[in-house]
């Protein structure tokens, strides 16, 4: 996969120096994010704005899935492209969006993941898509789930001192195992481990199925704790310094 670092860099800079203007950010936890090597980040998704949102405080380039009608015209092929993006096709198998996903990690790169496939119009997290845990379980790569809260208002128009309030929590990364466990159900069951991770780091209203409360307590030998990374910045940050289905690929996290 291409880079284009000069590019994403001065998106990334441009990004920080709007985005405090339209929101009040607050991080937490992302030192969680390994410094190097692959890591895969899971989150719950909300609005377009998750995307820029979840790697303006990492320090490394991340790659996501996009719709593959982004890529038809040149304009807009080039402009994903620098943004770290590549293209999935939605309602049908491609196994060419997996290889890619494959490859951005074996290049020990940062990517982004919305196992729901899609943003969530009613806040509450949706059933996740097997993809996600067949990616994760495949590379080997520790996961990093992440809860994203507040986004659901935002609006371009809301400029200070109207600014949306939105919290972003990286939590404690962990890595997949099978346990000699095979099948569909088994990937079913590594995918509930993931959702019920990031639900742990949202508000009760926002987890929907995947409410502890629930009943929804993780099998623990389907998830295992990855070797913390140390701290890279802060815990805490103010704004104003501001998934697909692997089998079928359905859906994306770009619409």
């Amino acid at each position: 996969m291409k880079e284009y670092k000069r590019f994403y860099e001065t998106m990334r800079l441009i990004a920080l120096t709007v985005f405090p203007l339209l929101v009040r950010l607050r991080v937490s936890g992302v030192h969680n994010v390994p410094n190097d090597g692959p890591v895969i980040l899971v989150s719950n998704h909300l609005n377009w704005t998750d995307i820029p949102l979840i790697g303006l405080k990492v320090r490394r380039r991340t790659h996501f899935m996009a719709k593959a009608e982004l890529f038809q015209k040149a304009p807009s092929k080039w402009l994903w492209i620098g943004l770290g993006a590549f293209p999935v096709r939605r309602g049908e198998p491609d196994r060419q969006a997996i290889k890619q996903a494959e490859e951005v990690l074996k290049a020990g790169q940062v990517l982004v993941i919305f196992p729901e496939g899609t943003r969530s119009k009613t806040r509450v997290m949706r059933e996740g898509l097997p993809g996600a845990a067949l990616i994760a379980l495949r590379s080997g790569a520790p996961v990093v789930p992440i809860g994203i809260y507040g986004s659901e208002r935002f609006k371009l128009w809301r400029l200070w001192p109207f600014r949306t309030p939105i919290t972003i929590t990286y939590g404690t990364p962990f890595t997949l195992s099978r346990e000699g466990r095979k099948g569909h159900s088994d990937l079913q069951s590594q995918l509930n481990v993931m959702m019920q991770r990031i639900a742990e780091l949202l508000p009760p209203q926002y987890q929907g199925k995947y409410a502890l409360s629930e009943g929804g307590a993780e099998p623990p030998a389907l998830a295992v704790p990855a070797q913390q990374a140390p701290p890279a910045e802060s815990e805490t940050a103010q704004a104003d310094t501001p998934a697909v289905d692997a089998s079928s690929a359905n859906r994306n996290p770009v619409e």
